[in-house]
């Protein structure tokens, strides 16, 4: 595939890549049928200051699909005139075909075209800085592979901005971090955490981990000392995004609190997220499972599923989804009852697994 090389350069320069010499050319190394034409939209995601996913509609996302199709023999269903899967549509085929191409190149499985997976769908050939750990090094953590400093969304104006400022000024740092806080697995930079006080959530945002770009809170203000409203005063005032979500939205039997995982899944397939209910575990734990469900990581069953999310909460040591409680609601975003029952011959005489 031949690109124009001024406009390649051009890209390049800005993402602090190496330039193309006089006389290389960019292939993909297969023979290549379809161009990706360098447009506004091409570099502002190559960028970082926008990502194509679900949803998306337009040209370009017509130009990866055939891409997909044609240079990457992915398939991504029989939408489209030609009954080829491109159709300029980001349907869930879509996503999967995405998905399916950044496991083929190691790279972040969550079925969204940023930076990274448009620069190899482009070249090839995943660029280093895509690499689990690298935005860490010196090398790469100013490109724009890496871009959680450089995310348009995380920098938008307040009105209030002065007022959260005085806010943030107010509030004393505490180095402690609080209960049940951890990295989430899959190399998106995401966090999990019980409720931090304003002190800690300062501490974590300001000074030990100012990557995280969003907070996504789904507790309400009479759970905790600390009220919605003084934590988006904090969060928004440190220059981040602050969401805050009720977790029990939605629910469908069998699926889970499908509304809620809608809006909070695709947060954390961004990246750069903290993740928090009041103690960490419940709402948190199942949101959190689902995520690594839907990115497919390290290829897990919906038992080791289980066993990650237990590991943080009382949900077998107490019996609470044998013994019917609403905690199987939490588990069904993930595991429904019948795979759970009949996963061990143990839990057959559970309540839920006998009703």
């Amino acid at each position: 595939m031949k690109i124009i090389k001024e406009e390649i350069n051009r890209i390049r320069e800005i993402m602090s890549l190496p330039l193309l010499k006089e006389d290389e050319t960019l292939t993909t190394g297969t023979t290549t049928q379809v161009e990706i034409i360098m447009d506004s939209d091409v570099e502002s995601i190559l960028q970082g200051k926008n990502i194509l996913k679900r949803g998306h509609k337009g040209k370009l996302v017509s130009n990866i699909q055939q891409k997909l199709v044609v240079d990457y023999n992915i398939d991504l269903g029989e939408y489209g005139k030609l009954k080829d899967g491109v159709d300029g549509v980001f349907g869930s085929k879509t996503k999967e075909g995405v998905k399916e191409f950044q496991k083929t190149f190691n790279l972040v499985v969550d079925g969204i075209v940023g930076p990274c997976t448009l620069d190899t769908i482009i070249n090839g050939v995943a660029n280093k800085c895509c690499e689990s750990g690298k935005c860490k090094t010196e090398e790469c953590k100013d490109t724009n592979f890496c871009p959680a400093k450089k995310n348009i969304k995380s920098q938008k104006t307040n009105t209030n901005t002065k007022k959260n400022e005085r806010e943030v000024e107010n509030v004393k740092v505490n180095k402690k971090l609080p209960r049940k806080f951890e990295l989430i697995p899959g190399g998106a930079g995401n966090y999990r955490t019980g409720q931090p006080s304003l002190g800690q959530l300062k501490y974590i945002l300001q000074d030990e981990f100012p990557e995280i770009q969003r907070v996504v809170r789904m507790n309400g203000s009479r759970e905790v000392s600390v009220s919605i409203e003084k934590e988006k005063e904090l969060v928004e005032g440190l220059g981040k995004e602050f969401i805050w979500i009720n977790a029990h939205k939605g629910y469908r039997r069998g699926e889970g609190y499908v509304d809620s995982m809608n809006v909070v899944i695709p947060l954390l397939m961004e990246g750069n997220t903290l993740i928090h209910c009041t103690a960490g575990k419940d709402r948190t734990g199942f949101m959190v499972a689902r995520y690594l469900k839907d990115i497919g990581y390290n290829n897990w069953s919906d038992e080791d599923l289980w066993d990650y999310t237990v590991d943080f909460n009382s949900w077998e040591r107490k019996g609470y989804i044998c013994n019917n409680t609403d905690y199987k609601k939490y588990m069904e975003g993930f595991y429904t009852i019948n795979d759970w029952c009949s996963a061990n011959s143990e839990r057959r005489s559970c309540r839920v697994c006998r009703g």
